[in-house]
């Protein structure tokens, strides 16, 4: 098969995607794997919409806006799945790169928009604990352990049935602060900031109280 006609396939499926066709967008999909049926990338229709935004890179109302779109055309249950895998993607890169910007509240903010989204929720929880266990220790430094559980007190409001794993991570958040300031000889204010997150640190604040 000769690329020319691989890449005229190509070009326009996507350009019926970047028209908002996607009813005729996957009309074409279905003719292109007929003409060309030993060819894979004509047989993945969620790829289809996920090439949309390559060349834009991450462009976070964008990628959502097509997973929502795929979502209404595409009703296979494979389908679905890798959408719902996409969709949680989106969010998780998002959340990181704010992260990367010094604004842990931005990152919180998408992992609870996701929670209200189609998304897989193992991968949820995963991007939730990646948040707590960078935006924890970065809070601290900028404001101390009051910090801290303001944004733990915020996690809980918007994951109340993660408290636990908001609590495994304060913990260890705590452990690492702790092991800090004793290194350095602060000892008053290592045992300060274990009792103060014991109380966050669930079933684990007995670790902190006998600390």
């Amino acid at each position: 098969v000769g690329e020319n006609r691989v890449f005229v396939w190509s070009k326009y499926i996507g350009a019926e995607i970047d028209a908002g066709r996607d009813d005729k967008a996957l009309a074409v999909m279905d003719r292109a794997q007929s003409a060309i049926p030993n060819r894979k990338e004509f047989k993945n229709r969620v790829e289809w919409f996920m090439r949309a935004v390559e060349k834009d890179h991450h462009l976070y109302d964008r990628e959502l806006e097509l997973a929502d779109r795929a979502e209404k055309v595409l009703t296979g249950d494979a389908e679905r799945k890798e959408i719902r895998k996409w969709r949680t993607t989106i969010f998780r890169i998002e959340s990181q790169k704010r992260l990367k910007g010094h604004d842990p509240v931005g990152s919180l903010q998408v992992l609870a928009r996701a929670a209200e989204s189609n998304v897989d929720e193992g991968q949820l929880k995963q991007g939730l604990e990646y948040h707590l266990a960078e935006a924890f220790g970065e809070i601290y430094e900028r404001g101390g352990s009051s910090g801290v559980k303001d944004h733990y007190r915020e996690v809980i409001a918007k994951f109340p049935n993660e408290q636990r794993t908001a609590g495994n991570i304060v913990c260890s958040h705590a452990k690492r602060v702790t092991d800090k300031l004793t290194r350095e000889k602060r000892y008053t204010e290592a045992l300060d900031v274990a009792g103060e997150y014991a109380d966050l640190s669930g079933d684990r604040g007995t670790e902190l109280r006998a600390w």
